[in-house]
């Protein structure tokens, strides 16, 4: 065999295997999909208002497919997760001060296919900052020229209270002060003589203000105020008088009349022979003229006995006879009838019944005895039955004495006839 041929018969064997390893290598080998899947990043810098910024762009190579980004060396700039549409590009810029290194590097993740792409980056170095990019001067304002303001002379005036505080002897003074620059800080003085007996300070909120001096005591007063940025200025002189009211004179007052209080006092009438029932006196002092009265007996349990009206008079005495005994009883002093009570008795009066008619004592029989030696009859009158039984208690002594007498006589008769 000629050598040409089998060097062609070679070179066409060679050229075979190499194309049926390609096509092995493309059937056989996934990472080959792989190379259609991947993210274009760029960068670039330009000065923006005076300002370097820095423009990242980031190109999805799918048409029909959109990515996640999944890993991010720069999270502020282009957060993981960020999402880039099919053949779309995301657009990320930043501000730094001046010519620097940046490196983004981001990986991407096609979810339609379940591809991952590498690693994708982009730097920018000083070089690619171009020109100058520096602010502008900046300059303070000018103020424009103030106009010099005239100086403010204040005015102060002086008023004196009337005398409206009765029974005291103070008075208040109050000081006006006008023509104040506005914010001033000003002192009120007030003088009494050459002494500064008060002071007032604050700040001028709008050029006028007031200041009030209390309790101050009868005599001349003068005040005085200072401020920033004015002259000071000084009070006519003001008296204050005396708000001490004069008292007038008081007539001694002439003396009341004393005033009486009526009394009542109560006491049982003994019988005699003008009383011949139970009777109480009830006597009245410390009446007034031309007043009516009413004098009311009570029993013990204070219920109303009997009653009688008496006229105005200094004293009086009332009787009340024909009362059930024995029995207490006690008296009330009324303001006209059925009125007020005025007066009462303190103590009670106890009644004791009367013995009015004469009482025959009985006749005794005596043994042996003559008929001269007969008692008489007695008849009892007297103070009730204190009479009847003092005169019952003499029979019975009387008639004691004469059983006695008898029975010696009889004694003395058989002494002999033995």
């Amino acid at each position: 065999m000629k050598p040409e041929f089998m060097r062609l018969r070679r070179a066409l064997a060679l050229a075979l295997a190499t194309l049926l390893s390609a096509a092995g290598l493309a059937l056989l080998s996934p990472a080959s999909a792989a190379l259609a899947h991947h993210n274009t990043v760029s960068v670039s810098a330009a000065c923006v208002d005076n300002t370097w910024t820095i423009t990242w762009k980031i190109t999805n190579s799918e048409r029909y497919k959109s990515e996640t980004i999944i890993t991010s060396n720069q999270p502020e700039i282009v957060p993981v997760g960020t999402k880039i549409g099919a053949a779309e590009t995301f657009v990320a810029t930043e501000t730094v001060d001046g010519p620097t290194y940046r490196t983004l590097t981001v990986v991407g993740h096609w979810s339609k296919g379940n591809v991952t792409d590498k690693p994708r980056s982009a730097t920018i170095t000083p070089n690619d900052f171009r020109g100058k990019c520096e602010l502008p001067p900046v300059y303070p304002p000018v103020d424009p020229p103030v106009d010099p303001q005239p100086p403010v002379t204040p005015e102060i005036a002086l008023t004196a209270e009337p005398c409206v505080y009765a029974g005291t002897s103070t008075t208040d003074v109050t000081a006006s002060v006008s023509g104040l620059p506005n914010g001033a800080t000003y002192t009120i003085r007030l003088f009494s003589g050459p002494t500064v007996v008060d002071s007032a300070t604050g700040t001028a909120g709008n050029g006028t203000v007031t200041a009030t001096f209390a309790g101050l005591a009868p005599g001349d007063y003068r005040a005085e105020v200072e401020a920033t940025g004015s002259t000071s200025a000084t009070s006519s002189t003001i008296t204050a008088v005396d708000c001490a009211p004069q008292a007038p004179p008081i007539d001694p007052e002439e003396p009341l009349p004393p005033v009486s209080t009526p009394r009542l006092v109560i006491t049982p009438v003994d019988c005699s022979s003008d009383v011949t029932t139970p009777t109480v006196s009830v006597s009245v002092t410390g009446l007034e003229a031309a007043e009516e009265y009413e004098v009311v007996l009570l029993d013990e349990a204070g219920a109303s006995v009997a009653s009688q009206i008496i006229t105005g008079v200094t004293n009086d005495e009332v009787i009340f006879q024909g009362l059930e005994a024995p029995a207490s009883y006690a008296a009330v002093l009324q303001l006209q009838p059925g009125g007020s009570v005025v007066g009462e008795t303190v103590d009670l009066a106890d009644v004791v019944p009367c013995i009015a008619e004469s009482v025959t004592l009985p006749t005794l029989p005596l043994p042996e005895a003559a008929p001269s030696q007969q008692l008489p009859t007695l008849p009892v009158t007297g103070p009730g039955e204190f009479a009847a039984l003092a005169a019952f208690a003499a029979l019975l002594m009387a008639a004691g004495g004469f059983v006695v007498t008898t029975r010696l006589r009889r004694r003395a008769a058989l002494a002999q006839d033995a």
